[in-house]
């Protein structure tokens, strides 16, 4: 529902009608201010414990809502615990600000998930360590079956995380060396490190970083001439 559009409310002990946004002739009642507060003396309702007149809104406090100038509307989880960042465009939780990857605009994106707008979303947004965004339901969603971002394609668990998974393909790799007609030597890229490496043995199972021990790596350059994630 987009609240903005909303053009009138009613109270329902009086139904005496309120229009928000334009006057309504046809309605024998009216009144034509945004209010919080049924106008009608005998009936005197108030309509939510938080109403906005920006934003035309009304809703309960136990969802904690503020109004930040900034984004131009209101959001909630309470305002002490939210700071705005000019840079990235998105009121950010005051315990993460010192330490949240700034990115010019970064949240006027979709989420590459879901494709919902990242800015106007009502679901918490979550900073990857690549400094992109992405929705946290999403991110939880993704990670059960990717561990990379889906935009830079870097790796979004952290390098000790995945130390131990990358050991034990490195160990696959060892116990399953390729027959010799299937030997390559190929040139990656490290999506991590971003590094170019040169002259390193393919394999099925992946070709890992000399520089950094990831197998989060892209064949540039092998025999056939294809270039192939791994």
């Amino acid at each position: 529902m987009q609240y903005s559009a909303t053009e009138r409310v009613s109270a329902k002990k009086c139904s005496f009608y309120h229009n928000s946004v334009h006057s309504c002739s046809n309605l024998p009642v009216f009144s034509n201010h945004s209010t919080n507060k049924c106008v009608n003396e005998e009936c005197g309702v108030t309509f939510a414990e938080y109403h906005c007149v920006k934003c035309n809104i009304w809703m309960a406090l136990k969802r904690e809502p503020f109004h930040c100038e900034e984004c131009g509307f209101c959001r909630v989880g309470g305002q002490e615990n939210y700071r705005h960042c000019s840079i990235c465009s998105m009121c950010i939780n005051v315990s993460v600000y010192d330490t949240h990857n700034c990115m010019k605009d970064k949240y006027k994106n979709n989420c590459p998930v879901c494709r919902e707008d990242m800015f106007s979303s009502r679901q918490s947004p979550q900073d990857l360590p690549c400094g992109h965004c992405i929705h946290a339901h999403c991110f939880r969603n993704l990670a059960s079956f990717d561990y990379r971002c889906p935009i830079c394609k870097k790796t979004v668990v952290s390098r000790q995380s995945m130390a131990a998974a990358w050991t034990a393909r490195a160990r696959d790799i060892e116990l399953q060396p390729m027959p010799d007609d299937l030997k390559k030597t190929v040139s990656i890229i490290c999506n991590d490190c971003e590094v170019k490496s040169d002259n390193l043995d393919w394999h099925f199972l992946g070709v890992q970083c000399p520089g950094c021990s990831s197998f989060n790596t892209v064949v540039a350059d092998m025999s056939n001439g294809n270039n192939t994630s791994t």
